[in-house]
């Protein structure tokens, strides 16, 4: 992944707007955080849903290991970020992201956007 992919780290800020989708076989997910409002779009084949949701709806962030390629010390974890709401559940911010410290990284921003706990 080149620094290109990751435009969070050369900018902070940039998470305030966006949070990057990566790609699982055919499906991304993607966020964008502005005016109070997280909107969310979960596509398959190019084919998506979008989903508003205030920032006081949200009640935590987390991001777990949604899967692992490999076996035993081989296992490259992929991690998953939800956003936990009071109103319609959880909701998948982003998935397929490997790098754990980038996925602690935007999880922290999105907190501090949102202002809501953050948990692993």
């Amino acid at each position: 992944m080149s620094d290109d992919d990751r435009p969070w780290l050369a900018n902070p800020e940039w998470v305030q707007k966006r949070v990057p989708g990566r790609t699982a076989w055919f499906s991304t997910a993607s966020a964008t955080f502005e005016k109070g409002t997280v909107t969310v779009l979960n596509s398959l084949l190019g084919i998506g849903k979008s989903k508003k949701v205030a920032y006081s709806d949200i009640r935590q962030v987390t991001s777990p290991i949604g899967s692992d390629s490999g076996q035993g010390t081989e296992a490259i974890p992929a991690y998953l970020i939800y956003l936990q709401t009071s109103s319609q559940g959880t909701i998948t911010v982003a998935t397929g992201l490997q790098n754990a410290g980038e996925v602690g990284y935007v999880v922290e921003r999105i907190k501090a956007e949102i202002s809501t706990p953050a948990l692993r």
